[in-house]
């Protein structure tokens, strides 16, 4: 008798595949800079977590992104901490995703990424999932691009890459390896 194969992890439509990011996990990254011509890697601990678009904070947020009352936001908090990292300068921070899906093509929509004190740049863009079960984000500020890929080897494991381009050529690029520690909280 054939066995009877369970429902892919891996078939998910959007909302699935950003619940998934929520949780502890434990990232490992390799990086190179393309304008010093060096390597390098770096651990952390990251904490995703679903916030509510309509608390002070979100409402500020999506203000900042031009998208007030544009539909069904899907905000996200993702937090770090390196100091899970011997020998490495200690850095923390916070920044927000913000997700707007189209209202007819629910795997793509519009997107934005910043912090609330204002220390990162506010870059904006669009995401889509595509048929290979990866999420590709498209963000920028009009001098700096960045592309990310993200998707999943297993469901506690999540890879990605990153891509910045800054005027004609690329100035760094990084492979992420994120190891859930702790499923999100129910």
């Amino acid at each position: 008798m054939k066995p009877v194969a369970p429902r892919s992890f891996f078939a998910m439509d959007f909302l699935e595949f950003i619940t998934a990011w929520e949780g502890k996990w434990l990232s490992q990254r390799t990086n190179y800079s393309f304008e010093q011509n060096e390597a390098g890697n770096a651990k952390s601990d990251v904490t995703v977590q679903r916030w509510d678009s309509q608390t002070e904070l979100g409402r500020s947020l999506l203000e900042r992104a031009g998208l007030k009352n544009q539909g069904e936001l899907i905000l996200l908090q993702l937090s770090w901490d390196n100091s899970v990292d011997w020998g490495k300068s200690k850095q923390k921070g916070t920044i927000y995703y913000g997700f707007l899906p189209d209202a007819d093509h629910g795997d793509r929509g519009q997107l934005w990424r910043g912090s609330a004190d204002l220390s990162m740049a506010f870059l904006k863009g669009d995401y889509h999932l595509g048929s290979d079960e990866c999420l590709t984000l498209n963000l920028g500020d009009g001098e700096t691009s960045l592309t990310e890929r993200h998707w999943y080897a297993s469901p506690n494991l999540r890879l990605r890459t990153s891509l910045i381009q800054q005027g004609e050529g690329y100035s760094h690029s990084a492979f992420y390896s994120d190891i859930r520690r702790l499923p999100p909280a129910e």
